[in-house]
């Protein structure tokens, strides 16, 4: 019998980095091109892709872990098959599109928020981030403000 190494284990060689692989996402849209600032699109995908995105990670027989998870982890090959999912900014998106598909992989993540933004017009709510923190995802400072 072959044993397959882990997709994250067989990227990190090839590409000769060490750590964990990291998924950043700036928010999911239905139609990414048009969601955000112009600079920050490139980092939103659409909630079809986000879905595959998890799909395969679990088919490549990768688990995604908190930061602080991983930053916990002692060295050498403990991390093989982790990964990593963040998003930056706190976005409302990050509730309403991607903590659903979160809870459906069994997936967490790592939210960077924005103080000055939550509760603004398009940004979680601190009632949304509570009930997303209870479930196992974790929440980071991302600055008070997001100045450009």
């Amino acid at each position: 019998m072959v044993r397959r190494e882990p997709a994250a284990a067989g990227i990190a060689a090839r590409f000769r980095v060490g750590g964990v692989p990291t998924f950043l996402y700036h928010g999911l849209a239905e139609r990414p091109d048009g969601a955000g600032p112009r600079h920050q699109r490139k980092y939103w995908v659409s909630p079809a892709l986000f879905r595959a995105h998890l799909g395969q990670i679990r088919r490549h027989g990768c688990r995604p872990l908190l930061l602080g998870e991983i930053w916990d982890l002692p060295p050498g090959g403990a991390h093989a098959g982790a990964v990593a999912l963040t998003f930056d900014d706190g976005r409302a998106s990050d509730y309403r599109l991607a903590y659903p598909l979160l809870q459906e992989a069994g997936a967490p993540a790592t939210f960077f928020v924005n103080t000055a933004t939550v509760g603004r017009p398009g940004y979680l709510a601190w009632n949304q981030i509570e009930e997303m923190q209870r479930v196992g995802m974790s929440f980071q400072s991302h600055g008070h403000d997001h100045l450009d």
